[in-house]
C-alpha cells in the first residue's frame, strides 16, 4: 500500500521539522506549497486539488494546502494535526523571524485569531462566506497565506470580502462591487471597470526621436489638449502623456504623424485607471455606470 501522510498545523508548531524527520525515516518525499504550485504549472492542473491528488499517487508527505480534505476518500491516507504549547511556538517564531518576544507573541495571536475566525465561518460548510477585513494586523507572509486560502475557498463557496485595502480586493476577488451611500454603483471585474472608465483620448506613448520635435508634432494634432513629457529613456526615447478632447480617439493621427517623420512608436496604451482611481471616480458622483446584476462579489 502506498502510504500518504497529510500534515495540518498551527503557525509556529515546527511541522516542517517533523515532516523532514518522518521523510528521512520512511524514505518518502515531503511536498509543501511550492511543490504543489510547481506541479500545477508543470502539468497544467486547473486546481490545487488535482495537483495534490497527482502527488498522492506515490508515497509522500504533504504539508498543509487542505490536502486532508482533498484526499479524505482515500483509505491509504493518514491525517496528522500538529499542535504545540504556546510558549514553544513563541520561542520558535522568535528564532525563525528574529523577533522580540513581544513581537512574536503578537504575530502568533493575530495569526491564530484570523485562522480561528475562518475555521468558525466554515462550520456547517456554508454556501456563502462573508469576510470583513480578514488580513488586518497580519505581516506580509501571513497576508499571502490568508489570501491564498480565500482564493481556495472561492472554488467551492461564494466568498464576499469587505475591505478598504483595494490592492487586496484586486488580488483576491473575481468581481468587485462598489457601494456609495447605500447605492450600488459598480459590479464587474477590475479589468472591465478599468477599461470602461478609461478612455482612448488619454494615452501613454513612447516614441524614439528628438523630444522637442516629437512634442511639437503631437501638440499640432487638432484634438490635442495637452502633451506632457514624462521622462527620457536612453536619451533618444521620450515617454509622453497625451490628453485629447473627450470622445476623440487620437491614436491613428499620432501614428500617421510619427510615421511621416520616421519616428518609431515603441509603446502606446490607454491610460487605464488604478483600482483606487476607479473607486474615487465611482464615489464622487462623476460616473454611475451600467450595473451588472448577475452574480455575487467574490
Amino acid at each position: 500500500m502506498n502510504l500518504v501522510i497529510t500534515m495540518s498545523r498551527r503557525f509556529g508548531t515546527g511541522a516542517s521539522i517533523i515532516a523532514k524527520e518522518l521523510s528521512e525515516r520512511l524514505h518518502i518525499p515531503v511536498y509543501d506549497k511550492d511543490d504543489v504550485e510547481h506541479g500545477m504549472r508543470e502539468n497544467a492542473f486547473e486546481s490545487e486539488a488535482d495537483a495534490i491528488r497527482e502527488l498522492a499517487k506515490q508515497p509522500c508527505i504533504i504539508i498543509g494546502r487542505c490536502a486532508s480534505e482533498f484526499l479524505k476518500d482515500k483509505s491509504n491516507v493518514i491525517n496528522i494535526y500538529v499542535c504545540a504549547d504556546k510558549e514553544d511556538r513563541i520561542k520558535r517564531i522568535m528564532k525563525l523571524f528574529s523577533l522580540t518576544r513581544e513581537a512574536a507573541e503578537v504575530m502568533l495571536e493575530e495569526t491564530d485569531k484570523q485562522r480561528v475566525g475562518l475555521a468558525q465561518a466554515l462550520v456547517g460548510n456554508p454556501k456563502v462566506l462573508i469576510l470583513d477585513e480578514p488580513t488586518v494586523g497580519l505581516d506580509p507572509k501571513q497576508i499571502i497565506e490568508i489570501r491564498t486560502l480565500i482564493k481556495k475557498l472561492g472554488k467551492n463557496h461564494t466568498v464576499i470580502l469587505s475591505s478598504h485595502i483595494l490592492s487586496e480586493v484586486q488580488a483576491v476577488c473575481d468581481k468587485i462591487v462598489v457601494i456609495d451611500k447605500g447605492k450600488l454603483v459598480a459590479n464587474d471585474t477590475a479589468e472591465n471597470l478599468s477599461h470602461n472608465l478609461s478612455a482612448d483620448h488619454k494615452l501613454t506613448v513612447q516614441i524614439e526621436g528628438p523630444t522637442k520635435e516629437v512634442k511639437s508634432l503631437l501638440e499640432q494634432i487638432p484634438q490635442m489638449v495637452e502633451v506632457h513629457l514624462n521622462r527620457t529613456i536612453d536619451k533618444t526615447i521620450g515617454e509622453y502623456e497625451l490628453n485629447a478632447q473627450e470622445g476623440c480617439d487620437i491614436r491613428r493621427e499620432v501614428f500617421k504623424r510619427m510615421a511621416a517623420r520616421n519616428y518609431p512608436i515603441l509603446l502606446m496604451r490607454s491610460s487605464e485607471l488604478t483600482l483606487e482611481e476607479i473607486f474615487l471616480k465611482l464615489t464622487t458622483g462623476d460616473f454611475y455606470g451600467n450595473i451588472d446584476n448577475g452574480g455575487a462579489a467574490r
